[in-house]
């Protein structure tokens, strides 16, 4: 079992810097104009879900969270922790899917162009759930041990993941959208009224997880992130559809009414011990 959490610990460490250092090489294209490009898919106006550019600079923040989840991870006392043993390898399949999106969506070339590589797209999309799945599983286990999770564990482990996977579950929905353009899927007329029904799926998804989640401090970071990519997405709209553009302030209302929801009714309750208080903050 020592071997075996060694070589977890030691890819949970490389492999989330492998991440960056493949976002750098590319010549940080793949996560910036090239999945502004590949969400869009086909430059018409069929895919309107799409952030501002300046809502992918989530990336720095989520390749930076999870090489401390990394380094934190790898330290000599946190080797034998039920807790790293359980998301280890879920984090470790999840920078996989991450580094090979990358290259993918790179190798996808210019939409538009004779260089396309449309059937790319699909596979982007394939990786991207296969990231949801990992990071769906790291979440519901933080959420199940939420109670020995210690302030570092919060930080440097639930923050990091929820920022992450609150950025994947908007990025799915994008994602396949984009596919289906791809492959040659034409909404026509109907495109903004497509972009409003994947906000409202968008919108469901990410209220499910806030109504879901447990910590404070988890769920404060999801939201963020969440509220930043609708911002983006009606940054990116105003001028191109007023009824897409609208449905992303509402959706951004609804998942801040939902979250308020979800914090007044994880207040201490009286009686509540102090370690389950402090479990929650």
């Amino acid at each position: 079992m020592l071997t075996r959490d060694r070589i977890r610990q030691f890819l949970a460490l490389v492999l989330p810097i492998a991440q960056a250092v493949t976002n750098i090489v590319l010549g940080s294209q793949v996560f910036t104009e090239e999945s502004d490009q590949i969400i869009r898919a086909t430059g018409t106006p069929d895919s309107l879900f799409t952030p501002a550019d300046y809502a992918f600079a989530v990336w720095g923040p989520i390749f930076l969270g999870m090489i401390a989840y990394g380094v934190y991870q790898a330290l000599p006392a946190q080797r034998e922790r039920p807790l790293h043993r359980r998301i280890g390898w879920w984090s470790i399949a999840n920078s996989v899917a991450t580094t090979l999106w990358a290259v993918v969506v790179f190798a996808a070339g210019q939409p538009g162009t004779p260089e396309a590589r449309p059937e790319f797209v699909v596979v982007s999309a394939v990786l991207i759930v296969v990231m949801l799945i990992c990071l769906t599983n790291i979440f519901v286990a933080l959420r199940q041990m939420d109670s020995d999770l210690t302030v570092r564990d919060r930080w440097l482990v639930q923050v990091p993941i929820s920022i992450f996977f609150a950025w994947i579950c908007v990025a799915t929905v994008a994602n396949w959208s984009s596919a289906l353009i791809a492959i040659g899927l034409d909404a026509g007329e109907a495109a903004a009224l497509w972009t409003v029904v994947m906000i409202a799926a968008a919108t469901l998804i990410t209220s499910g997880v806030i109504l879901y989640s447990r910590a404070n401090i988890g769920t404060a970071a999801y939201l963020s992130v969440v509220v930043w990519a609708l911002v983006g997405l009606y940054v990116a709209t105003r001028t191109e559809s007023q009824a897409a553009s609208t449905a992303s302030l509402i959706a951004a209302g609804i998942v801040l009414l939902v979250a308020a929801y979800r914090f007044l009714n994880n207040r201490p309750r009286r009686g509540q011990s102090p370690r389950r208080m402090t479990a929650t903050a």
